[in-house]
C-alpha cells in the first residue's frame, strides 16, 4: 500500500475513534474464556465475539469495482457501522437523510457537499460530520469521489440493505444484506 493510503487510512481510523467513542471493536476483541467457548457464565449460548480487523484501501476498492452499488459496508456491528462510497464524475448521488450520525472522509476526488443547503467543496483529506437528519449530498463531482464513511449507531437503511464486504466484521452473516443500488 502506498504511504500516502496508508496516513488516510490511519487517520480515518483515528477520526472515527474521535467521533464515535461508543465504537468497542477492540474492546470486544478479547472475550472472557466462558465466551470464547460460545456460552455465558450462566451457561446459556452468545453471539461469537467479534474479532478486530484491518482493511485496505486497495481490497476495498476492488470488490466495490465487481458490484453495482455506490456502497460498500465493511464494518456492522450495533455501535457503528463504515463504507466506501464511490461516485463517478458527473454521477448522482441520491441521498438525502439518515437516522444515524454520520462522518465522512474523503480519500480521493473532488465534489460539493450540501449539508443542510450549504455547499462545501470537498476533496483528498476533508472530513465531514452530518447530524442525524440533516439533508445533505455529494454534487458536482469534477474527480471520481472515494469517500470512507461511519455511522453511529450502525446504519439502518430505509430500503433494503447495503452490500456487506465479504470480509467483512459484522454482527449479522452476509446472507442478510442483499445488494441494491441505492443508500
Amino acid at each position: 500500500m502506498k504511504p500516502v493510503a496508508k496516513r488516510i487510512l490511519v487517520t480515518a481510523i483515528l477520526i472515527s475513534a474521535v467521533f464515535l467513542p461508543s465504537c468497542n471493536l477492540i474492546s470486544r476483541a478479547r472475550p472472557t474464556p466462558a465466551k470464547e467457548q460460545g456460552k455465558s457464565d450462566t451457561g446459556n449460548s452468545v453471539a461469537p465475539p467479534l474479532k478486530a480487523r484491518v482493511f485496505t484501501l486497495d481490497e476495498l476498492r476492488k470488490y466495490h469495482k465487481t458490484i453495482p452499488d455506490q456502497y460498500l459496508e465493511f464494518v456492522h456491528v450495533p455501535s457503528m457501522s463504515a463504507g466506501l462510497y464511490s461516485i463517478k464524475v458527473g454521477g448522482t448521488d441520491p441521498q438525502t437523510y439518515h437516522h444515524e450520525d454520520e462522518l465522512y472522509y474523503v480519500v480521493r476526488g473532488k465534489a460539493t457537499l450540501m449539508i443542510d443547503g450549504h455547499d462545501y467543496p470537498v476533496g483528498p483529506g476533508a472530513a465531514a460530520f452530518v447530524p442525524k437528519t440533516i439533508h445533505h449530498r455529494f454534487h458536482d463531482i469534477t474527480e471520481a469521489v472515494d469517500v470512507l464513511v461511519f455511522f453511529s449507531p450502525k446504519e439502518v437503511p430505509l430500503t433494503g440493505e447495503n452490500t456487506l464486504y465479504p470480509g467483512a466484521v459484522s454482527s449479522a452473516s452476509a446472507k442478510g444484506h442483499p445488494a441494491v443500488s441505492n443508500r
